[in-house]
């Protein structure tokens, strides 16, 4: 199951690439069945995880992930109602995480989410702020970043969980420690340019 997910993910984003890097898409994909399979070995939980995540990009909805996949793997995948903005989309999500899905189904969302704020961190890294003339508004960023640390609630005992809350924190927080450091970093390299 997990290889036709990622058969069939591969096929859907084969003209995706991302925002900030420039890799094809389904490297996300390939990415978010690491993390879930960290999490579980349960193949219809990693295979609902590779189609969650591309179902944004491709724009697949329920119906066709239940043609080829069948109803369990389509009661996993959480849906998200792609006519809505990003923010609203995203709230609704957590209200779901918060009161209504079980625990494979926030792996699934927490899989998705935890390979994106890596990639928000990596690219943070290298352009600063300027990332969020690029992405959605920093407010409603960490508005959402920061519900999705509550939303998971019951993933704590999965070391990615921790490392989640932490990138969370290191890209919002103004006084991270990473922050800190790459500052002080910075006004070093300042001191030696001539």
């Amino acid at each position: 199951m997990i290889n036709k997910a990622i058969m069939f993910a591969a096929d859907k984003e084969k003209n995706n690439f991302g925002k900030y890097s420039g890799y094809p898409r389904i490297m996300h994909t390939i990415r978010v069945a690491d993390i879930i399979s960290k999490m579980t070995d349960d193949e219809n939980v990693i295979a609902a995880a590779i189609l969650y995540s591309i179902m944004e990009d491709c724009r697949i909805g329920l119906d066709e992930v239940k043609e080829e996949f069948g109803d369990r793997i389509t009661n996993l995948v959480v849906f998200e109602d792609f006519s809505k903005v990003w923010s609203e989309r995203k709230d609704d999500v957590i209200d779901f995480l918060c009161n209504d899905a079980n625990e494979a189904q926030k792996k699934i969302v927490f899989a998705n989410e935890f390979d994106n704020i890596r990639e928000l961190y990596k690219n943070y890294d290298k352009i600063g702020e300027q990332i969020w003339e690029r992405y959605v508004p920093k407010n409603q960023a960490e508005k959402c970043y920061l519900g999705f640390i509550a939303a998971f609630s019951g993933l704590e005992e999965y070391d990615e969980y921790h490392k989640y809350e932490q990138l969370v924190y290191d890209v919002f927080e103004e006084d991270s420690l990473w922050k800190r450091v790459k500052r002080f970093f910075d006004e070093i390299e300042e001191s030696w340019e001539i």
